[in-house]
């Protein structure tokens, strides 16, 4: 949408020749591959993928790890990080 509001601005700054690219990874084939992963590691039952255990390299933030889960119990432990549950307002 940001491509959509800048064109706007350049037309109301008077500029006649604004283009807007072709929006990246927007193929059905690269979205089907997006939503296996995640009905893949939603029938999974974990609260976190395997592949995500280490922190970033120099990262000291203690909540870096701490992995939001709406729908799981707030004693789940996910990374050696406490799993927060969180209720929308």
């Amino acid at each position: 949408e940001l491509d959509r509001e800048y064109g706007e601005i350049a037309h109301r700054a008077g500029i006649s020749h604004y283009k807007r690219a072709p929006a990246l990874n927007d193929r059905p084939r690269f979205l089907d591959a997006l939503a296996d992963i995640v009905r893949e590691h939603l029938a999974s039952g974990l609260p976190y993928s395997t592949q995500y255990r280490e922190r970033c390299a120099g990262c000291s933030n203690p909540q870096c790890r701490n992995i939001l889960n709406p729908i799981g119990t707030a004693g789940q432990q996910a990374g050696g990080g406490q799993v927060r549950v969180t209720v929308g307002k």
